[in-house]
């Protein structure tokens, strides 16, 4: 896997269906462990809810779980991680908490509102693409980091870290696909006098 699409950010969304109040909670988890503690999080916040519905998607796909809490079999979690997978979305985490406001929606009611709610909570997380790349830790010059920078800013790169001293430490995330192109360019950009080491591997965010 290359790439991915994920959440950016932990997020919460309001909205009321028949008087019910349907709170959705998202967040990004890379695991099993890290979805089950947003849940938990939540259910405690939410302790008097009526139900506190969850679904989640993590390890890359490879896990997908979902709970109706209570609600009628499939009418709450299916929906909810059925929203996720609609937006090829991996590694996050949905909570719908549901107050009762005293009319009763119905299976088909139930399917609508926790889908809708899911829907828009995911929104409010900010979909963004996750890239395999390569963090290049590059130790400049002033003046090369000057040329760097101004060549990085026109380039599908994101700048990690930079630590100013006698020179500058500066890390870059570059698409692992792309890196001996950028190798090629840092080098004619530099004249050959390129002092730059791989800190590590990881699937990055690339929106600066």
């Amino acid at each position: 896997m290359e790439k991915y699409l994920s959440l950016e950010r932990e997020a919460e969304n309001e909205i009321v269906i028949e008087r019910s109040r349907f709170i959705t909670y998202v967040a990004p988890a890379e695991n099993e462990e890290q979805a089950r503690s947003h849940i938990e999080k939540i259910k405690k916040r939410h302790s008097l809810a009526t139900h506190n519905c969850s679904a989640f998607v993590v390890e890359k796909g490879m896990i997908k779980r979902s709970s109706d809490d209570g609600e009628p079999s499939g009418t709450a979690g299916v929906p909810i991680l059925d929203a996720i997978l609609s937006q090829n979305l991996v590694d996050c985490v949905v909570v719908v908490t549901r107050y009762f406001g005293g009319i009763k929606l119905g299976a088909g009611g139930l399917v609508r509102a926790y889908s809708k709610s899911a829907s828009e909570g995911l929104k409010c997380g900010g979909i963004v693409e996750y890239e395999f790349c390569q963090i290049l830790e590059l130790n400049l010059s002033y003046d090369q980091f000057a040329k760097v920078n101004q060549m990085v800013a026109t380039k599908n790169l994101k700048v990690v870290n930079v630590v100013y001293g006698e020179g500058v430490i500066m890390e870059i995330a570059v698409p692992k696909k792309n890196c001996q192109s950028f190798l090629e360019t840092i080098s004619d950009l530099l004249k050959g006098d390129v002092r730059l080491k791989i800190k590590l591997e990881k699937f990055e965010n690339l929106k600066n």
